[in-house]
């Protein structure tokens, strides 16, 4: 039986020993791709669509494309409701997507993504197992990070009601733009300190490792896993965690892992952050029960064998 020759842009199939698939590692478009079996591309949406763009026009281009967690957005503006209906004729080449997400309604109806096209597949714990020996402790502030659809803005709202101190770890008010994400310095309430860390994996574990609890606000048109990353290193330092309804929450996390606000509703996140800073035996409840979630995830070891289960039944079988 022929091996599954695959190219991928991410390193984490390197040193895979299985007589049914060949890696190939690369961040570059290699013109070399078309004699792979499979595009097997993580995340880069630009890299996506020109394969897809090759795929169309090229008679001979005969590799399977397979994207891991492509990150798109809600069109709103008619420009970019035009824009997605060129995006949806080139997506249409992609013979599989992985999300971390259960509800991909979004990418279903506005990128016309087929349901039988999806595989669902649980994200991993970034630095699993070494996160788990970190330090931890209760410097007796609020952790609020991440640069990707945050909605500081009704964060901001419910801190200035509040008598908590935040630390908000935000790497400069252009790059949050070019994620999605709109800061506006004069929102900030006095309780909230920004912070321009080093942003080391290091740095932004420390902030996290010594927060009473975290919030994680995610603006409500969003339709793509934002937030997993962040509240999953959040539980495996047995944090509590407050974030938005969002498809990174939805039929993922259990009851009880987790506090869950309604989008934009600022008197629900005040409710939420003053039950966890009062209530010490529900926080810990709660970071008890996010943290035995979180475990249950692993590392990149499990989603690296989740990945090649998947490719070598749905493709390896298929071509043999």
């Amino acid at each position: 039986m022929k091996k599954l020759n695959i190219f991928t842009n991410v390193n984490w199939f390197k040193g895979i020993n299985d007589n049914r698939l060949v890696f190939l590692y690369s961040k570059k478009f290699l013109p070399k791709i078309f004699i792979y079996n499979i595009l097997l591309i993580n995340i880069d949406a630009k890299f996506v669509f020109i394969v897809c763009f090759l795929k169309k026009i090229i008679p001979f281009c005969k590799f399977k494309i397979v994207v891991i967690d492509i990150i798109l957005s809600k069109p709103v503006s008619g420009i970019e409701k035009i824009t997605c209906k060129i995006k949806s004729f080139f997506l249409n080449e992609i013979d599989a997507f992985i999300f971390y997400i259960k509800d991909t309604s979004g990418y279903e109806k506005y990128f016309n993504i087929k349901k039988e096209k999806i595989i669902y597949i649980p994200y991993k714990i970034n630095g699993f197992p070494d996160l788990l020996k970190i330090n931890k402790s209760d410097k007796k502030y609020i952790f609020a990070g991440g640069y990707s659809k945050r909605d500081y803005s009704t964060f901001f709202k419910a801190m200035k009601r509040l008598k908590y101190r935040s630390l908000v770890l935000a790497p400069g008010v252009q790059f949050l733009k070019n994620h999605g994400t709109f800061l506006q310095e004069e929102e900030v309430p006095d309780n909230v300190s920004l912070v321009n860390d080093d942003k080391s994996p290091a740095s932004w574990n420390n902030y996290i490792a010594n927060s009473q609890l975290v919030v994680i606000p995610i603006k409500s048109e969003t339709i793509s896993p934002t937030g997993i990353s962040t509240y999953l290193v959040a539980m495996a330092l047995k944090k509590c965690v407050i974030i938005t309804d969002s498809p990174a929450t939805r039929n993922l996390i259990p009851e009880n892992a987790a506090l869950v606000v309604q989008p934009g509703d600022v008197d629900d996140l005040c409710d939420k952050i003053v039950t966890a800073c009062e209530n010490n035996s529900l926080r810990e409840k709660i970071a008890k029960n996010g943290y035995d979630y979180a475990i249950s995830l692993e590392g990149q070891d499990r989603l690296v064998s989740d990945i090649t289960n998947f490719m070598i039944n749905k493709f390896y079988y298929e071509k043999n």
